[in-house]
Parts: C-alpha cells; structure tokens; sequence
C-alpha cells in the first residue's frame, strides 16, 4: 500500500472553515436521529384523556396480517380460483399468514385420539400446521356450497324442506354416472357441480357438504353387501324430525308413504327407524323386475358413516375460520372437529353416536369415518396420469376457443384464443345465481358457428343443456321443455340427452301433465332404470292411469364424448 500525503496546496484541517448553513443541516439532522431513537425506544403510555394516534409496530403488524388473509380468501373464491388465480400462490400467502400471525386465537387441541378414528397415513395431513393444496380446494368448495345454500333455502323452512331442496338440487345438477363407467374421473364435490356429474357417492358427499352449510349433520350408510357397494344412501340428522333417508342412486327420497304421497317427485322422506322397522318402505322402490337392493334388514347392520376429510378435522382449518370472522364477516363453515373441542362443542362423532331424535338409535361400533372422502382425494393427487375423459371436460371448460383481434403497432390482426368468460366461469354463475348467467350461455352457444371444433360443440351443448335447466329452477317450464326440444334437435348424439328428455318429462310432471309418463317411458338404454319405472309407476297413479312399469327398458344409442375426435 502506498501511504498518500496532502498535496502542498491543501489546506489543514485546522483551517477548513464550515459553511454556518451547513452546521444549520447537521444540526437538525443530529435532532432527527435523537427524536427517532426516542420514539422507538422509550416506553408509551396507554392510558390518557386526550390520547395521540400512533400506529405501533404491533399494529402495522395486525393490519397487514389483517390484509394478506383477506387478499388470500379473496382468491379462494370459486369465480377465481382455478380461473383467474391458482393455488400455488394463494397458499404461499396463507402460509405466510400462518407462520406470523394465524396462531393466535381457536382452533388448537389434541389430535392424539384421533389416531382410532382415522388410518395411520391420514394423521399427519390432520396434524399439519401448513396450508396444503387441498385446504385451498377446500376453502372454494365450501364458499360455493355456502352461497348455493343462501341462495336456495329460506332460514324459516324446516329441516325437512331444506333438505328436500338440497336433495332435489344435488339431483337436478349432477347427472349420475353409472359406477360401471370404464376408467371414470375421480371427482370431488366441487367437479361435480362444476361438471355437472358424478357416481352415486360422489354425489351423495356433495349432498353432505351442502347440508354442512345449513347447518345440518348428516351421515353416509353404506354396507360391504355387493348389491350395495355402490348404493350409499344418506341420513339428514334433524334435530326434530328424525333421521331422513335420501337416496343418491335413485335420486329421491326413501319415501315415508308413497301411495299417500301427491307429490311428483315425493314430498315426505321417511326415517332410519321407520325404515329400518318395515321393509314394505323399501319395497315402495321395486318396479316390475327391478328390484330396490336395500331392507330393513341390511340397514341395521349398515356402517353409519361420518363425512368428511382430513382438512375438514385439523386444527389449522378452525384458526382459518376463527380469524376470518372478523375481518370477512366469514359465516363459511370450514371446519368441523371430528372431538369434542369443549363441553360446549362436542365434536361430530359425539354428535351422530349420541344423536336420538325420532327413536334413532345407532348402534356405536357402526360409526365410523367413511373412507370414502379421503381416499378419492389421495388418489386423484397422485395419479400419474391425467384421466382422458376428465382431461377431455377441462379443455371443454377452459375454452370456447374464439376469434380476438390482436393490435401490433399500426397492424390489427385476427388470432383464435380462449375466451375471457370460459365455460367454467359461467357455469360457476349459474351456481352462484350471477344474473348475467343466460347471457353468458348465450355466447358460448354461438362460439361454433365462428370457429367449428370439437370442443366448441360440446361447450355450446353443456351451455344449451344449462340455459333449459335454468329456466326450470325459475320456473319457466315451457321455455325450458322448448330449450331442451331444441337441444336434442340439433344434437342427435346429445351429451346429455338422456337428462334432457327425463328434466323434460319432470318438467310436465310438476305441472301435473299426463304427457310425461309417455316421454319419460321412451327413454331407452337409461342410466336410472329404477328410478324411471318407480317414477312411471307413481305418476300413473297421481295422474289417473293404469299403474305399470316396463321391466327392462330398451337400449339407447351411444353418447357422444365431450372433444371426442
């Protein structure tokens, strides 16, 4: 290193004379760095007449924790999450929020007990203190059955009635997929209603899911019977009324006495205990040839089963719902312990084993977590390939593919690209009671006649399907049956054809129209036998003529495959 020496010219330092405005600004910076160590490091009162806002570190602190769970529940919503924003992201935030500022409040016990209730492999994603990707599905599920609820049952209906509605729902919405299907999807509840199908147990945790947000308790009775393996029928839990019977695969009620019953599509569900002490209440559901696979009997020795997954029974779900109350006026069910939390809050098992209501009474080793749930998530997260049909309905509900006009400079250029309104949006509005939903549909449907391809059809057949099915939840029946006419019309190989004629058929059925028992005995091939010879048999007796059922209804012609080459 050289060592520099001043040049002869320099002045020493001794010499250097200080500007007095620049003392000025030294001064007073020297002050504002006293002040600030004053402020930040000596105590402040809390108290005091004539108190000062300050914001405190401990405030700022709350105030973005505040923020950045609510930017993140925004981003749960189903009109974004999976639309205009994705998972990934939104949990990043949530775990975030977790670490710094989620643990504070409810929401903490022992999930030790819980390792006789659920299988070894379930625990840890219950005990997790993150944030997993299904919590976010869950999160948008259950935001979607809140306002589906809201939208459909008046708090002043009984038990009943609401889950009538909510049955009747499920039923109109997902169309049943027979559970022989070759290689089906794996579908949660909200695919289902986004898609608008599902086997018969996929709907029937649908149905519970809604009835969560009511809020009613509900359970799944199943049975290792093969006739039954894939028939689960579900017990709405009226505090009231008894335990209602509801059937997925038949989608109606087990009914409480059917030849006094003046409703179209049954009026009155009867209860586990009148069930389960006369079989005659199943033997209503036999027509002709077909017989219903359940008795009094087999349900006794059925599992009763407790609905639900690992995210609905962890801890770090309720401190979700605990901290959202406030600062979203959060009314989401999004939590439900499996134990009692306190004496004031028995958990769900508590409530269905000792659950009373109308003579019910279950026996204890019958109760048990339907499996169900769990195992449907976890093989559809590690599946190592897509499903081809499932695959097939998402490029159906990422598009219609249209024309855009894209400007580069001076030049306007033509180009194909997804809309901006997918299918998928609109049908989230049709859900969620959007009032620009039919106006929606109504571009889709165009969107073939600009760009013709294989996607763009089936899209524009589940918008025509959709618009009928519309007009039928607001009771415009006849525009709905004219939809629909049309809808077969132009699709000889419909993608829901088979739903259209029976919504049909029920359409003229609610309006007490003799015609509907001749449309819905044409229906060839079906999917629901049962369900048609029972509903045949029904309406012939409410509408006057002879009661009969054809034991084996002819064959259908093969549905058309969403985007099928």
């Amino acid at each position: 290193m050289f060592e520099s020496s001043p040049a002869p010219s320099s002045p020493t330092p001794e010499s250097v004379e200080v500007n007095p405005l620049r003392k000025l600004w030294w001064g007073l910076g020297l002050l504002g760095v006293v002040l600030i160590g004053l402020y930040l490091f000596l105590p402040r009162g809390q108290g005091g007449g004539d108190k000062k806002t300050t914001t405190t570190t401990a405030e700022w602190n709350s105030a973005r924790c505040d923020r950045v769970l609510t930017d993140a529940y925004r981003s749960l919503s189903p009109e974004r999450l999976g639309i205009t924003s994705n998972e990934d992201s939104t949990l990043r935030d949530l775990n975030q929020w977790a670490e710094r500022c989620g643990k504070a409040g409810e929401g903490t016990w022992d999930t030790k007990p819980l390792a006789s209730l659920l299988p070894a492999e379930t625990l840890p994603a219950v005990e997790s203190p993150r944030f997993l990707r299904r919590d976010a599905l869950h999160v948008r599920t259950s935001r979607t059955a809140r306002d589906i609820v809201l939208r459909l049952i008046p708090q002043v209906r009984s038990d009943a009635d609401r889950a009538r509605a909510l049955f009747e729902y499920v039923v109109r919405q997902v169309e049943l997929r027979p559970a022989g299907a070759e290689n089906p999807p794996l579908f949660s509840p909200y695919d289902c209603l986004i898609y608008g199908e599902g086997t018969a147990a996929e709907r029937a945790w649908l149905f519970v899911e809604l009835l969560r947000q009511v809020p009613l308790d509900a359970v799944v009775f199943t049975s290792d019977e093969a006739s039954l393996a894939d028939h689960p029928l579900v017990g709405v839990l009226s505090p009231d009324q008894g335990c209602l019977l509801y059937d997925c695969v038949l989608g109606l009620p087990i009914p409480a006495a059917l030849k006094e019953d003046d409703a179209p599509l049954f009026s009155k569900a009867a209860t586990w205990k009148a069930a389960t002490e006369s079989d005659e209440l199943f033997r209503q559901l036999d027509a002709g040839d077909l017989k219903h696979p359940w008795s009094a009997e087999k349900l006794k020795g059925a599992t009763v089963g407790l609905v639900g997954t690992s995210t609905w029974w962890s801890p770090r779900m309720a401190r979700l719902q605990f901290q959202l109350q406030p600062i979203a006026g959060n009314n989401v069910m999004l939590s439900e312990p499996l134990l009692d939390v306190s004496k004031d809050q028995p958990g769900y098992l508590t409530r269905v084993a000792k659950y009373s209501a109308g003579g019910t009474a279950f026996e204890q080793d019958h109760v048990r977590v339907w499996s169900f749930p769990e195992n449907h998530l976890e093989e559809a997260a590690t599946a190592k390939t897509p499903n081809p049909y499932g695959a097939a309905l998402q490029r159906v509900f990422n598009g219609p593919t249209v024309v855009q006009v894209k400007v580069v400079g001076d030049q306007r250029e033509e180009v194909q690209a997804a809309s901006s309104r997918p299918l998928k949006l609109i049908r989230v509005w049709q859900l969620l009671g959007n009032e620009e939903t039919l106006r929606g549909y109504l571009t889709i449907r165009n969107a073939p006649s600009e760009i013709s391809s294989n996607e763009n059809n089936a899209a524009a057949q589940f918008a025509t399907y959709w618009v009928g099915l519309s007009q039928y939840e607001q009771g415009s029946f006849e525009a709905a049956r004219e939809t629909w006419t049309g809808y077969l019309r132009v699709n000889p190989q419909a993608l829901r054809g088979e739903a259209a004629v029976r919504m049909i058929a029920e359409s003229l059925a609610v309006e007490k129209k003799p015609e509907a028992i001749d449309i819905l005995s044409k229906i060839r091939g079906s999917s629901t036998p049962l369900r048609n010879g029972v509903l045949l048999q029904h309406w012939k007796r409410l509408f006057g003529a002879s009661e009969a059922a054809p034991a084996k209804p002819p064959e259908a012609p093969e549905k058309e495959k969403p985007g099928a080459e």
